[in-house]
C-alpha cells in the first residue's frame, strides 16, 4: 500500500477524529489526573470496534497492544495526553472550559495516535507488535518515568519507541 492509500483511508475517519479532538480539547486534564481523557479515548476506540485499552497502571497512562500477523519485535508509539494550567482565550467553539488548556497540542497528539490505531488495527500484515502509549503528565517531571516504572516496556519487550510533536509553523502535509 502506498502512502496516499493510507492517507485516503484515514481521511474516512476524519470527522470522527476531529470530533474527538474537540471533545478532549474542551475538557483538558493536567498531570496524572487524566482519567476522563482516558475514558474518552477508550470510548472512541470502542465506538470504532477496538477494545483492550489498559488503564490499570498507576502511571495514569493508557496502553494498547496491536499484534501484527507475523513475528517480530515490539515498538511503541507514544502520545502525550495532559494539558497545562492555562486559561484559553482562543474564542473557538471548542475552547477549553475549565482554566486548563491543550496549549502544546496534546489533544492533537492523542488524535494522531488514534488515527494510527484505526489504520493499524485494520491492517495487521506487519511483523511484530505495536504498543500504543497515551502518556499522562508529560508536562511534569515524572510522566515518562511513571510509564517506565509501570513495567510495560519489559512486559512487552519494547525495542524502540517513537513519538511526534506538532509544529504549527510548518506547511500542511
Amino acid at each position: 500500500m502506498n502512502p496516499q492509500d493510507i492517507i485516503d483511508e484515514i481521511k474516512q475517519y476524519e470527522k470522527r477524529l476531529i470530533d474527538f479532538r474537540r471533545r478532549v480539547h474542551r475538557e483538558p486534564e493536567v498531570g496524572f489526573d487524566t482519567s476522563l481523557t482516558l475514558a474518552k479515548i477508550a470510548e472512541f476506540l470502542k465506538e470504532n470496534g477496538i477494545e483492550g485499552l489498559d488503564t490499570a497502571s498507576s502511571s495514569g497512562s493508557g496502553f494498547l497492544l496491536i499484534r501484527g500477523s507475523k513475528p517480530g519485535k515490539t515498538i511503541a508509539l507514544r502520545a502525550d495526553i495532559d494539558a497545562l494550567n492555562i486559561t484559553e482565550q482562543s474564542g473557538c467553539l471548542w475552547a477549553s472550559e475549565n482554566g486548563k488548556a491543550h496549549s502544546c497540542g496534546h489533544d492533537g497528539h492523542q488524535t494522531w495516535l488514534l488515527a494510527a490505531i484505526l489504520y493499524l488495527s485494520r491492517h495487521r500484515d506487519f511483523a511484530g507488535n505495536i504498543l500504543c502509549i497515551f502518556q499522562a503528565a508529560e508536562e511534569s517531571v515524572n510522566g515518562a518515568g511513571s510509564v517506565v516504572q509501570s513495567g510495560v516496556f519489559k512486559k512487552y519487550d519494547v525495542k524502540e519507541i517513537y513519538g511526534a510533536h506538532n509544529e504549527p509553523l510548518l506547511d500542511l502535509g
